[in-house]
């Protein structure tokens, strides 16, 4: 558990697989001024406390993703951008992060993204077969068959038990080469989607 970020990204080239992030006090995964992402098999999760300054217990309330492709300058009042490709596959996005705020406005869900690069080449971001919450547009070509604002119901979130629930359309969904999971379980012919495997 951290009071800050689960993963941290500036401007850097990460592959991840069988990732399991929750507990965070900001984003669980935050990739900011562009870079190389590649997402395989994992789950990022707004669930789970983390002990703040304060040193009192909170839950996350920011988005589980936050995606950027520019830094500010504020010598020069200018933005900075640098490419961006962002790729997730076979990966949950989900938590507590309402759809709404208290006074009635759409949120981002559980993904945000602020890109400087809109429909450029140089800003790619594709989510494939992904479990995802969002008021985002998904009929779009960077969204390929995911599962949008459908509950993952894991098994037991008090106790940290992040698999899939039984009758879920996570389990069996996944598209995945990995054989294994986050905890060094099997995954079946057919995987679930995310890091943890039902079994």
């Amino acid at each position: 558990n951290t009071s800050s970020y689960g993963i941290f990204s500036f401007l850097s080239n990460i592959y991840l697989e069988n990732t399991l992030v929750y507990g965070s006090g900001e984003q669980s995964l935050a990739i900011l001024f562009g870079g190389n992402c590649e997402i395989e098999q994992s789950s990022f999760l707004g669930y789970g406390q983390f002990q703040n300054q304060e040193n009192t217990i909170s839950g996350q309330n920011d988005p589980v993703l936050l995606i950027t492709d520019f830094v500010e300058d504020l010598v020069r009042d200018e933005f900075i951008t640098r490419s961006l490709n962002f790729e997730a596959r076979n990966t949950i996005f989900y938590g507590n992060t309402s759809l709404l705020d208290p006074q009635g406005l759409e949120l981002s869900g559980e993904i945000q993204w602020d890109l400087q690069q809109v429909n450029s080449p140089n800003a790619n971001i594709y989510f494939d077969n992904c479990g995802i919450k969002t008021i985002r547009n998904t009929d779009t070509t960077v969204f390929n068959n995911c599962l949008v604002n459908i509950d993952p119901e894991f098994v037991n979130i008090q106790k940290e038990d992040y698999r899939p629930g039984i009758g879920t359309e996570y389990l069996n969904s996944g598209n995945s080469f990995l054989i294994l999971d986050v905890f060094g379980n099997g995954r079946f012919d057919v995987p679930d989607i995310g890091a943890v495997e039902h079994q």
